[in-house]
Formats: C-alpha cells, structure tokens, sequence
C-alpha cells in the first residue's frame, strides 16, 4: 500500500524536511502512478521550494498529472493557476482559477489568488467582486477588507472604501497603521479634516513607518 508513504511523506513536508518528503512522495507514485492527491502534493512541496522557472515547472508538470487523474478537484486547478502566476501567465493563471473556483465555488483561496491575477490585470472591478467573495467565507480577516477599501477607492467609490477600512480595524493585523493611514487619506479625500487627523494621529502612535512627511505637516501633526 502507498498510504504509509504518503503520510510520511506528508510529515516530512510539514516539519521542513524537503528531501525525505520528495523521496517518498516519489516512492508513492513509483508504486501506483493514478494518485492525484499525491501529484498534487508533490507539486505544493515544488512551489514552496521553487526559487526560479525550473523548480516551478515541476510544480506545473505534477498539478497537470493530478489535474488529468481527477479533473473534478477544484483545488488542483487553483493550484496550477498559482503556478502559472508565478511563472508570468497571468491569462492561464486566471483560466484555471476559474475552472477551479466553479469546480468548487466555496474554496476562499481561489478568490483571493484571482483577485490578485485581476489586479494585475487592472481589472479592479473583478477583483473587488472575488474579494467579495473571499469575505462571505472568510469574514475575519482584516487584510482583506483592507484590500475591499483600497480596491473602492481605486475605483472612486471612497464612502464605501471607509466602510472597508472600518471593518480592517475590528481584527487583528500587523498591518493596522497602514489601516489607519489610508482611512485618514481617504477622510482627507472626503474633507473630513478631523476624522483624517485622528487616523493620522493614531498611525502615528502606532509606529507606522510608512508616513509621509508632507501629509504629516498638511494636517499639522
């Protein structure tokens, strides 16, 4: 049987132990080659590795077998559209996010790595649709409504980029001056002078480093 080799190999990724892991991720498909979850495996230790083309090729190559042994898994095609991403084909990137995300339309990573591939597309409008999404499955994450807010402004709809920014700063983030920075740029947009200082104010005790100086002396802080 394959599983043995396949959970340790699974132990061995998780505890950093890259060589071990590949070597039985490669026994496992020596012993049987129809194993989609183990290509797929295999191919995630490869990303996570990769550190140029060749590596992520790899990675491409496996999601491809995993992809043709069971083409109803959602997750294997967001996998390969992340592949895809990091070697520049945004378009196959966001082809194979979206099979995936119909595949399986409650998989929050799919719509957060589309809204990315969107953004680079300058396509913010889609991209603040997948955010959307990603925040009906995923309501806590504070980065993301950050990512909601900036995406309205960029789209001229700053009343609502506040609403955004608002709900960032209900949960934790290490980014939480960056937070109130941009809500105090967007008040500031809106001539809200005194909601932009306090932001200001508290990015400031914050210890966010990203201030500009001639928007500090503006606002006369």
């Amino acid at each position: 049987t394959t599983l043995p080799y396949g959970n340790r190999a699974n132990y061995y990724r998780d505890n950093k132990m890259y060589k071990e892991a590949i070597d039985d991720y490669n026994t496992t498909i020596a012993m049987k080659d129809n194993q989609p979850q183990a290509y797929n495996s295999r191919a995630r230790l490869y990303f996570e590795l990769a550190k140029g083309k060749d590596t992520l090729m790899m990675a491409l190559r496996d999601y491809s077998k995993a992809i043709e042994y069971d083409p109803k898994d959602g997750e294997f095609r967001v996998n390969r559209g992340a592949t895809y991403a990091r070697l520049g084909d945004l378009q196959n990137a966001v082809t194979d996010m979206t099979e995936g995300i119909k595949l399986k339309p409650d998989h929050a990573v799919g719509y957060l790595n589309r809204s990315i591939m969107y953004h680079n597309l300058n396509r913010v409008d889609l991209a603040l649709q997948d955010i959307e999404s990603y925040l009906k499955l995923v309501p806590y994450n504070g980065d993301l409504w950050y990512e909601k807010g900036r995406a309205l402004r960029m789209l001229n709809r700053p009343e609502e980029a506040i609403v955004a920014y608002s709900e960032s700063l209900k949960y934790e983030s290490k980014n939480k001056g960056l937070f109130y920075y941009e809500r105090s740029k967007t008040y500031h947009g809106l001539n809200k002078i005194n909601e932009a200082k306090a932001d200001l104010q508290q990015a400031i005790n914050i210890g966010f480093a990203g201030v500009e100086p001639a928007y500090r002396q503006q606002l006369g802080l």
